[in-house]
């Protein structure tokens, strides 16, 4: 199903290295009910985190200047 507009769009690390990834639409506060996979990436546990960043890269034809889609809003958050 594709359903357009605003998403809000998240990961989190887990004390075992587990990668989790979450989604829902609309700009409302992530939850744990929001959680859509959880995965340890290319078999390997997250250690720690160095940086914070998007790669978002343009359509490869020669005309699109940007993605269909942006980012708004970016945050991280830390607890301990």
């Amino acid at each position: 199903m594709e359903q357009l507009g605003w998403w809000t769009l998240g990961m989190s690390v887990s004390p075992d290295g587990q990668v989790h990834y979450y989604a829902r639409p609309g700009i409302e506060d992530l939850t744990a009910e929001d959680r859509i996979a959880s995965s340890y990436p290319f078999g390997r546990r997250a250690v720690s985190f160095h940086t914070f960043f998007f790669n978002v890269c343009n359509g490869d034809d020669n005309q699109t200047w940007s993605t269909e889609w942006i980012i708004d809003d970016p945050k991280m958050y830390l607890a301990r």
